[in-house]
Order: structure tokens, then C-alpha cells, then sequence
């Protein structure tokens, strides 16, 4: 086992209670060293219980492993990924591209069909990973077509393309690798009963009937494998006011070694009462406390000891929340059910998915983007495996880092408490606040046990502050970080040379980011009386970038124009000078009468004017006469002193 230090940044590793007592350890053995077999509702190796952290890559043989096919990343790098990190389990659609490469190989040559399922089979076995191949893809638009083009029909409903399935595709695969212990299970179809997704419209009945005619002949192929439909269990157990309705999923999973279920969350949330999946009933059934971790404890619970006392092993094979940048990387609800499985003995859970660009890049769990999410799948396949190290009791406390906000505009970030390994202690919350930002105080301000509260922030000034939260009891201390970012934006405007009286002047308006801003701003101007503006062009702009105001007045002036700029709740503005005169004044400089002849005076006004241009003029008349006297009587003297009569 790697060295991991784990950083939880969200509702994770809820663990309530130690991890269950293994009693399957006596009831699984003298069970088969090769093949993975069923005891009691628990899956068996070896003499040993055997539980999966899984992944699902539909895309896995298309990476590199069908002759002339690529990828990124390529196959062998996608399991020694998965390897690495302690994946034990990974799903394959064995028809994809569907399905006409693969099928198209396996018809014309069979040998090179069956050399790339060997190498990818090596590979997994190299990194210890278990395969689960899935035969038919069934819900989806392109492959469903696909399928019923090579088959000529619909096999789920017309028996005789049914057999052509069975014999071209179904029997090969299977009774070739009837012995390989590398197969961990073989999966029938993903999502079969997804009905409306764009695949198959046949009924769920006539679904259910296939899926079960199907696995009666695997079985009469290869006795050693289970069988798993891989139902996604949309909207088919319902709450009836006082119990839980099994007689859907019963009738499904009739046939099968495993209960399936999948479930999700949508863009930017976790799973909720909207959300597809069977948690989505949960919530609505009323029989929790409403919070999403009660949620997903109640339902992995339900169906685990449901699976168990129908002796079939629990497989929680497909979920997933937004783990995209613009989601939650850490996948905080993904890192809850893998506690919730742990905790509440599932057999298995397949996060969808794994090093796969092509399903989308919300799905798309990868250890460069989503290193905590990857960390903690690692961490509980470790505790799970067999002989894993049980917790120390302890807490693990974390913070979501909320939405990014606007200046002024107040966030929330949930802080969580798990206890671990039977922890019952209280846990008093205590944060750092930065210097810029303006919280309130975390309510609830101590926890027993698990639990959250919520702490709300915000601020004047854009930028991103990390505030700290510290959980303690006694000697023990935890830390969490959750970042509040605001974002805001800066105006101005130039202003324009002056202007003759009638023509235009233009302002440029530049609008400033900050930290990220990429709302749009409307704009607006405030025009005094005497002026005539025209609207702002562009009137709008996004994230930064400038626009023109052009205004004109027939008098002489200078006039204040207020520009203002809105986004949401942002609201800034700034000014523009526009000053009209009647034309350029003289080049060589100098007074400019006509610059201001035109200027309406008062009489009054004039009569200071002029009476000042005279007395200006009438002291410098007097100075230059006393000049000259004083020049003159220089020169007599001079004159004088050299024998020669003074000159005018």
C-alpha cells in the first residue's frame, strides 16, 4: 500500500462505526482460488472474502487494444492509473466502439478479436486489476443502431436476431474465456432497463425477460463466472406510504448473482430529490433526516441488506456527481458512498468513470484533476481488501470551498465532521479569518461525533481568501481550508480634447476584470442639461474590453458626464469632461479675443474688464515716461563729463 495522506475537502469518510465484522471470512471457506464465487450474499476468493473499489472505462479496449484504434489515455496507461491507485475492479464495454469494430473483428478475424481482449487482460492482471466485461451496450442511441444494423433486428424482441447474437457475439466471448480468472463477472448490458435514453424502446418486462433468457445461457456456457444485468434501478423502487416496494427489482435481479443499482448527481450538485437514480427516492420517501449524507446511508443500507438476505451480492455499479472544475474536483459525495459501501458491508461500487475524456469531462475522474477524490478511492479499497487495516478512532474534518461570488454578495462553505472508528466525542469548531473578509461565526460552533455546520462570508474587495477552520478534542486537532473568491470589476473614461461648439466628442470607456470577472456590464450615462449624448456603443461588455460615448453641445462649456457600469449587484461609474469652446486658439499663443467674444458678460462684468485694460495701460504710459526722463538725464551727464552737448 502506497503512502497516502489523505485531504478530504468535503462530506467524506463518514464512518459511524467501526467497519463491519467480516463474518463472511468462515463463510467463504474452501471457496475456489481462481473464480470469484457467491456465498451467503457475500462475493468469495480464495477462501476470502472479496470486496471492490471499481471503476467503469467503456472505452478501455478502444484505446489501443483494437488493432489501428487510439486513444488518450491509452489503454495500458488507463489500468496502470487505476493499478496505482488501488483499483480493483474495472468495467469494460467489450462492444465499444459499438459495436461495429469489435463485432466487425470478431466475425472476419477472431484471432486478432481475441488478441486484444488477451492483452487488455494481461495488463489488468500485471497491475492487479479484475475485469468486468460488458457484452451489449442496449441504452445508448448509436450503439443500439449499430447493433440492430449488424443483427438485422431487434434482439430483445425477435428471438431469431436474438440467436444470431447469441451465436456470433454472446457464445464466443464467453466460452473463450469460460476459464480465466481474470474475468471477474461478466456483465449483461449497461442499463438495460434505461428506458427513453435513446437505445432500446421495448418494454421493461420484455427487457426483464431477455436479460433473463440471457443469463440462463452464459450460464449453460460458462458455469464459472457470475452474472450481473447492471440495472440501473431508475424510478423501480417505490415507497408506498409504508413500505419499500421490492416486487420491480426482485423480478430483475431473479436470475442474477447481484442487485445493481446506479445513481447521480447533475451539473454543478450531488445527488437529490430530482436527481436520476434510486437516491432520488430516498429523499422523497420522507423516511430520513433530509441532509444528503442520512440519504445516502439510508440507501446504500436498504439495498445492501436487502441484496443479502436474497443471498446476491450488493453492487453499486454505476454513480457520480460533477467533479469538473466547475463542479467539486474532491467529489465529496462520491468519496460518501465509497464510506457508505464501506461502512454498511456492500460487495461493490464502479464510480463512473475513469480516465475516460469521452464520457464528458463532469464524469471524467482522472488523478491529475481530482487527486483527493483519487486518494480516497485508494484509501477504502485498502480498508476493504481483505486483512485492510481497521480505523483508529479519530475525526477527519473538512470545508466545501462555496461558488465564486461578486463583491459584496455573501457565500456559505459547509464544514464536515466524520467520526472515525466509533468516535464519539465533541468537536469545537473555531475558524482564521483572513484580513479582507467579513464571516460570521460557524453554527453550529461544536459537533459531536459527525455532523456539519455552515459558516457564511464575503467581502468588499475581489480576491480569494482562504479561511481556516480547525476542529479540536483534547489533543486531537484537525484542519480544513475552504476558499472564498469575489470578483469585481473597474471603470473609467477618458476625456476627450476640447471641442468646437456643434461637433462631437468621444470618451473611451474600459472596463477592468478582476479576479476572474466575466459577467456582463451594462452601461449607462448621466447627461447634464446643454449636452446631447448617444448611447454607449457597445451598450454592454463582457469580462473586460472598452466602448465609445460620443456627445455635443452648440454652446461653450465644459460638461461632467457620469458613465455608469451594472452587473448583478455591482454598481460602479466614473466621468467624462467634455469641454466645447468656438475653435483652436492662436498657434503662436498669445490673448484669443474671439475666444471669448462670444461669452454672454454682464454689464457689469465689462465695465471691470475694461476699466482694468485701462488702468493697466495708463501705468505702464506713466512708467515708460518716467523711464525716459531718467534715460535722458543719463545721457546729459555723460555728455557733460566728455566735453561733447547732449543729443535728443
Amino acid at each position: 500500500m502506497k503512502s497516502l495522506t489523505l485531504i478530504l475537502l468535503s462530506v467524506t469518510l463518514m464512518v459511524q462505526s467501526a467497519l463491519p465484522a467480516v463474518q463472511a471470512q468462515t463463510v467463504c471457506d474452501g471457496t475456489s482460488a481462481t473464480f470469484i464465487g457467491l456465498r451467503s450474499g457475500y462475493l468469495c476468493l480464495n477462501g476470502s472474502r472479496i470486496r471492490f473499489v471499481g471503476a467503469n472505462i467503456p472505452s478501455l479496449l478502444g484505446a489501443g487494444y483494437l488493432p489501428g484504434s487510439s486513444n488518450t489515455p491509452s489503454g495500458p496507461t488507463r489500468l496502470r492509473d487505476a493499478g496505482h491507485y488501488n483499483i480493483s475492479l474495472v468495467k469494460v464495454w467489450l462492444d465499444n466502439p459499438c459495436p461495429s469494430t469489435a463485432y466487425q473483428l470478431l466475425q472476419s478475424d477472431p484471432t486478432a478479436f481475441f488478441a486484444s481482449v488477451d492483452s487488455m487482460l494481461s495488463d489488468a492482471k500485471n497491475n492487479k486489476i479484475f475485469l468486468n466485461p460488458a457484452l451489449v451496450t442496449t441504452h445508448n442511441t448509436a450503439c443500439w443502431n449499430a447493433w440492430t444494423s449488424a443483427l438485422g433486428g431487434d434482439f430483445i424482441t425477435n428471438s431469431q436476431v436474438d440467436s444470431v447474437l447469441k451465436n456470433t457475439w454472446v457464445k464466443p466471448i464467453v466460452s473463450h474465456y469460460s476459464s480465466n480468472g481474470q474475468v471477474a463477472y461478466w456483465e449483461l448490458s449497461g442499463e438495460p432497463d434505461c428506458l427513453g435514453c435513446g437505445g432500446s424502446s421495448d418494454s421493461l418486462q420484455q427487457v426483464i425477460s431477455w436479460v433473463n433468457d440471457m443469463a440462463s445461457y452464459i450460464r449453460s456456457i460458462d458455469p464459472n463466472h457470475l452474472i450481473s444485468a447492471d440495472w440501473g434501478g431508475f424510478g423501480q423502487l417505490p415507497w408506498t406510504g409504508s413500505s419499500w416496494d421490492w416486487s420491480i427489482v426482485d423480478k430483475k435481479t431473479q436470475y442474477m448473482d447481484f442487485v445493481s443499482v446506479h445513481t447521480y448527481g447533475s451539473n454543478n450538485q450531488p445527488p437529490g430529490p430530482s436527481t436520476p437514480g434510486g437516491l432520488s427516492q430516498i429523499y422523497n420517501s420522507g423516511k430520513t433526516d433530509g441532509s444528503l449524507l442520512g440519504a445516502t446511508n439510508y440507501y446504500v443500507n436498504l439495498y445492501t441488506t436487502h441484496a443479502h438476505s436474497m443471498g446476491k451480492a450488493m453492487e453499486f455499479s454505476e454513480y457520480g456527481q460533477d467533479i469538473s472544475s466547475s463542479g467539486d474536483p474532491a467529489g465529496a459525495w462520491n468519496q460518501m458512498l465509497l464510506n457508505a459501501t464501506a461502512n454498511k458491508d456492500s460487495d461493490s461500487s464502479e464510480v463512473w468513470a475513469w480516465d475516460s475524456p469521452g464520457v464528458g469531462s463532469i464524469w471524467n475522474i482522472s488523478p491529475s484533476t481530482n487527486p483527493i477524490l483519487v486518494q480516497a478511492m485508494s484509501y477504502w479499497s485498502t480498508i476493504i481488501s481483505p486483512g485492510g487495516t481497521q480505523l483508529a478512532s479519530d475525526f477527519t474534518i473538512s470545508a466545501s470551498t462555496p461558488a465564486t461570488a461578486l463583491v459584496g454578495e455573501s457565500r456559505s462553505s459547509t464544514v464536515s465532521v466524520a467520526a472515525l472508528g466509533g468516535f464519539a466525542g465533541t468537536i469545537t469548531l473555531t475558524d482564521i479569518v483572513p484580513s479582507g473578509l467579513t464571516c460570521t461565526s460557524i453554527t453550529p460552533s461544536s459537533i459531536a461525533g459527525s455532523g456539519v455546520a455552515v459558516v457564511s462570508c464575503s467581502s468588499s474587495v475581489d480576491g480569494a481568501y482562504p479561511l481556516t477552520v480547525t476542529g479540536t478534542n483534547g489533543s486531537l486537532t484537525r484542519t480544513a481550508t475552504a476558499t472564498f473568491s469575489f470578483q469585481d470589476f473597474v471603470i473609467s473614461a477618458s476625456s476627450p480634447a476640447e471641442t468646437a461648439t456643434g461637433s462631437s466628442g468621444a470618451s473611451i470607456i474600459t472596463l477592468t476584470a478582476l479576479n476572474g470577472f466575466k459577467g456582463t456590464v451594462s452601461l449607462t450615462v448621466d447627461v447634464p442639461s446643454g449636452l446631447t449624448c448617444g448611447s454607449p456603443s457597445p451598450g454592454s461588455m463582457s469580462n473586460s474590453g472598452t466602448a465609445t460615448l460620443s456627445c455635443n453641445s452648440s454652446d461653450q462649456n465644459i460638461y461632467i458626464v457620469t458613465i455608469i457600469g451594472a452587473s448583478g449587484s455591482l454598481n460602479h461609474n466614473t466621468t467624462a469632461s467634455f469641454t466645447f469652446g468656438s475653435g483652436a486658439g492662436p498657434s503662436g499663443g498669445g490673448f484669443c479675443l474671439s475666444c471669448i467674444g462670444s461669452i454672454n458678460w454682464s454689464n457689469m462684468d465689462w465695465l471691470l474688464i475694461i476699466g482694468g485694460l485701462i488702468g493697466l495701460i495708463s501705468s505702464m504710459a506713466l512708467l515708460n515716461a518716467k523711464a525716459t526722463t531718467k534715460l535722458h538725464r543719463a545721457r546729459a551727464r555723460l555728455a557733460t563729463s566728455v566735453g561733447r552737448r547732449p543729443t535728443d
